[in-house]
């Protein structure tokens, strides 16, 4: 094969290339368009649900213990705390989804990165805790 075979080749294959990226980009974009323009969002301080009462440290232990065979470290942390809160205010602690926090076992799906009972500790705090 000479030179000028090669180039014409290598051109060919550069612009079908092209060709074929426009039209692949073209035949998969999405035929919607937004109907409103992007809006910068604006924080509001708002008054929070999420109060918090005092917790006796020896029932919280205690009770974590008691949840650790239904989900682990980060499960107990935060039932032991919810569970409180929900006898002593009520509502929303009540209806709190704890089943979520299950994800947290064995350092977050059993990959051992994290610890379950600071990440859990660390979730209740973000959730009374309005401030960043």
């Amino acid at each position: 094969m000479d030179r000028r075979k090669a180039i014409k080749i290598a051109a060919g294959a550069v612009v079908g290339s092209g060709a074929g990226m426009i039209t692949l980009s073209n035949a998969f974009k999405p035929e919607y368009q937004p109907l409103a323009e992007p809006q910068k969002l604006k924080f509001s301080d708002t008054q929070s649900n999420w109060i918090y009462y005092p917790l006796d440290p020896a029932l919280t232990a205690e009770l974590a213990y008691k949840f650790y065979d239904s989900g682990s470290c980060m499960y107990a942390t935060c039932s032991s705390i919810i569970s409180q809160l929900a006898d002593n205010i009520g509502e929303p602690y009540t209806s709190f989804p704890l089943h979520m926090m299950k994800y947290g076992h064995g350092g977050i799906g059993g990959f051992g990165t994290i610890c379950g009972a600071l990440n859990g500790a660390a979730a209740i705090i973000g959730l009374l805790i309005a401030d960043k």
